[in-house]
């Protein structure tokens, strides 16, 4: 027979049960409502801000320029091909830039990141985000022949790496003076290693760790400069349809829309973050808990390209 205080002791653990489901209950929806119904002001957080966008003649780069401009952003835009960049300055005005400038550069070249840099403070008066959203990325198997052309390896890591440190470390001291942000693309070769893009993805991962390293001596330093590495899944950007032309790309992603969402990231000061969230948060559970089945899903999501290194 239950006493008193058997029923007294029941109750109260159900009671406890209960409020946990509810706090519980109340985490997720607070986080599904951060996640999907996003009330910021972006405009009044972007307009006049002095941007400088690495990569922006074609791809995600060109649309994150289009993003920034319609948010009334100040713009300084590069890349190698200069005839590009003028038609992409062009339609940032019409779209709202409050300013638009360009400069081809090549960025593998430390000389030309300090172009940059220099260029943006003398255009803009200093800088307020960097987007460094320029890259090589090779589709290819490699080639392990004695003829093997060790100069791709090199030419990889100072554009995806290289570049990337040194465009930071020269624009920390403007960066310190207006608080600002560092918004640098990854993609889901820089968190796990995918078939034949085996140089792309060890300058990923490199870049990872450096971007990773540099925000926690920030923090450590009180620095208010935010760090916002952007994981993506695939995107259709030109150079995709280049590497890939008889391949499937149907179902990645649109980079209009992937743009919209790095620039809210960047302004929402994420550490880091992955569109879409589900693809790599699924990928990682199976890498951890299935690696068999993980590795057979990477290898066979993609078909051996025509060319090799």
């Amino acid at each position: 027979m239950m006493t008193n205080f058997s029923k007294s002791s029941l109750i109260s653990k159900n009671s406890s049960k209960k409020r946990m489901k509810s706090l519980a209950l109340g985490i997720v929806s607070v986080y599904l409502a951060y996640c999907f119904i996003d009330m910021r002001d972006y405009r009044s957080q972007l307009e006049r801000k002095r941007v400088v966008i690495c990569g922006a003649s074609s791809g995600i780069g060109e649309e994150l320029a289009y993003t920034y401009s319609r948010y009334g952003a100040k713009l300084l835009v590069t890349a190698r091909r200069e005839n590009l960049l003028k038609n992409v300055t062009r339609k940032c005005s019409e779209l709202g830039a409050e300013s638009v400038d360009y400069v081809a550069l090549d960025l593998k070249n430390e000389a030309d990141t300090t172009k940059l840099i220099d260029k943006a403070v003398a255009v803009m008066g200093g800088i307020d985000v960097i987007v460094l959203s320029h890259a090589l990325i090779l589709y290819k198997s490699l080639n392990f022949s004695s003829d093997f052309d060790l100069g791709k390896a090199q030419e990889v890591f100072s554009v995806n790496t290289l570049s990337y440190i040194f465009l930071v470390h020269k624009a920390m001291p403007h960066l310190e003076q207006s608080h600002g942000s560092v918004v640098a693309l990854s993609s889901f070769s820089g968190k796990f290693g995918v078939p034949h893009y085996s140089l792309y993805s060890a300058s990923k991962h490199a870049l990872h760790g450096y971007f990773d390293s540099l925000r926690h001596e920030l923090i450590v330093a009180k620095s208010n400069v935010s760090i916002t590495t952007v994981v993506l899944g695939h995107v259709k950007t030109q150079i995709v349809y280049n590497q890939l032309a008889n391949k499937t790309i149907g179902n990645w992603l649109e980079p209009n829309t992937t743009a919209e969402v790095i620039v809210k990231a960047g302004v929402r000061k994420e550490q880091e973050f992955y569109y879409p969230y589900i693809q790599f948060s699924a990928m990682s559970y199976l890498k951890s808990w299935l690696p068999r089945l993980y590795g057979y899903l990477l290898r066979s999501n993609l078909d051996p390209p025509d060319k090799v290194y």
